[in-house]
């Protein structure tokens, strides 16, 4: 189904053979969500990295809360606007009406707020003080640090999958079940994250961790288009039911 049709014409219910054609779509999906999560989340890695080298651990109020605003920042506009324009690419390739920058600002907008409220907990626990930060209690290790990771992407993928929506929503019937997608996208994507994080050496080896951090980035991209491509396929081949033309 071509976004166009939606509002004008009612396609014909899709086949199998229809839902197979989307298949190509799905891997260019795939594949754009894995390199772009993998340059913009590294960007704001390196970033955070060069800043950390230039003027040391945040201890005041005001470096707390720059530190933060500047995660947020790059958060917008390193993963949000290059995701978002990865994602728009494939789905103009779809519909050349696709408006590709109602997206990327939807993407950008769902990820600086993802960013703002991902943020919240290690901010207030600097500010807090060393004493609040600690060493953390054992039982937050292993497998329950991956559950809360999940937990996580749970809470955060819907805040990036409702500005999308509601761009989707003009092209896709049942396009709230984006939300849906996103949230359980990210309940992958965030343990994936954890777990690359868990590679990265302690030492000032900085090759190999940008190396990690590259091929983290990419596997929690690849996963988490890959959960979400499912159901967008899916939502693109629906039959769109388009009330008749009143008869004067």
């Amino acid at each position: 189904m071509s976004f166009a049709t939606v509002g004008r014409l009612a396609p014909a219910p899709a086949s199998p053979r229809a839902y197979r054609s989307d298949w190509p779509l799905y891997r260019r999906w795939v594949l754009a969500n894995g390199w772009s999560e993998c340059v913009g989340l590294s960007a704001i890695g390196v970033l955070g990295w060069w800043v950390m080298r230039l003027t040391g651990e945040p201890s005041s109020v005001v470096a707390i809360l720059g530190t933060a605003l500047l995660a947020v920042t790059g958060g917008m506009l390193f993963e949000g606007i290059l995701v978002g324009s990865a994602q728009a690419r494939v789905l103009r390739a779809r519909d050349p009406e696709f408006r590709s920058g109602h997206w990327i600002l939807a993407t950008a907008i769902g990820a600086g707020v993802a960013w703002l409220l991902g943020m919240v907990p290690s901010t207030a626990m600097a500010l807090a003080g060393p004493s609040a930060a600690g060493t953390p209690p054992a039982w937050l290790g292993g497998p329950v640090q991956y559950l809360l990771a999940a937990a996580m992407g749970l809470v955060l993928g819907p805040i990036l999958g409702i500005p999308q929506m509601v761009v989707l929503r003009r092209y896709a019937p049942r396009a709230s079940r984006w939300v849906l997608a996103n949230a359980l996208a990210w309940a992958v994507g965030m343990p994936v994250v954890f777990l690359g994080a868990g590679f990265v050496p302690n030492e000032t080896n900085a090759s190999a961790a940008v190396v990690i951090v590259g091929l983290t980035c990419f596997a929690a991209g690849i996963a988490v288009g890959a959960v979400h491509g499912l159901i967008l396929i899916k939502l693109l081949s629906a039959p769109v039911a388009v009330a008749a033309p009143s008869v004067r």
